[in-house]
């Protein structure tokens, strides 16, 4: 009798040997492959359009990337460089693939409009006389037309951003010292350009306003071109249609 009283406790063990057994062969080694972690940060001059923002990627465990600029354009650049030229709320989307899959990561870029530019006599468009081409490009971007004029070999550059009223003249360079080594000589100003001076002259201001905030004088024929210091306001129909700048 002793002898079958082993014969439950010999089954219990086996059962438990099983299932340790089953145990081991389902186990399976942690995955030891760092996660793949979306992260960036953002850096402008300041948050007034218009405004180069440079997107620096600090993803970690990612090869490739897509930055989505929250105005319909995108880039696929580890680091990204983007220009705005309307305010508003942009939310910026930064996906970033690994090994281990994707991970993504928004973050709210809040831009506004310039503030009304007063000026005279020392630049405009948020640009002084003196000042290198290349700031130019920086805050108002790469659409601009280019036009030279005189010289043989060097030039001098009309840079004009007709959209914006703008147009700029630069110093003698050649084609290639344009954004390298060019300054800015004069500034002209049109519509739809907003900025005001001191005296509160703008584009559209009329010529009686013009005459009493300014002593200057008349150049060129019929009245057209007032002068005053080193700055001249240019009249269509008695307003202002025109304002230039130059040393």
């Amino acid at each position: 009798m002793r002898h079958f009283s082993m014969i439950p406790k010999f089954f219990l063990l086996i059962i438990l040997l099983l299932v340790i057994f089953c145990s081991k062969e389902n186990s399976t080694e942690p995955d030891s492959t760092p996660r793949t972690v979306a992260n960036f940060k953002m850096e402008m001059s300041d948050n007034i359009v218009p405004v180069n923002v440079s997107f620096i990627n600090q993803s970690k465990e990612a090869d490739s990337f897509r930055w989505e600029f929250g105005d319909s354009t995108f880039s696929t650049d580890e680091n990204a460089m983007h220009l705005y030229e309307t305010a508003g709320s942009y939310s910026i989307k930064l996906v970033a693939i690994g090994e281990k899959g994707s991970d993504s990561l928004v973050s709210v870029l809040e831009l506004i409009d310039p503030p009304v530019e007063i000026f005279l006599n020392i630049g405009a468009a948020r640009i002084k006389l003196g000042d290198p081409f290349s700031k130019v490009v920086n805050l108002h971007g790469n659409d601009f037309t280019e036009t030279q004029h005189s010289g043989v070999n060097s030039y001098y550059w009309l840079i004009e951003y007709k959209s914006k009223g703008l147009a700029f003249w630069t110093d003698i360079v050649t084609k290639e010292e344009l954004k390298l080594t060019a300054t800015i000589t004069m500034i002209n100003v049109q519509s739809p350009y907003k900025g005001i001076t001191q005296e509160s002259i703008g584009i559209g201001s009329s010529r009686s306003d013009v005459l009493a905030a300014y002593s200057g004088v008349y150049e060129g024929p019929n009245y057209l071109h007032y002068r005053v210091g080193t700055s001249y306001f240019e009249f269509k129909d008695d307003k202002v249609r025109g304002i230039q700048i130059d040393n």
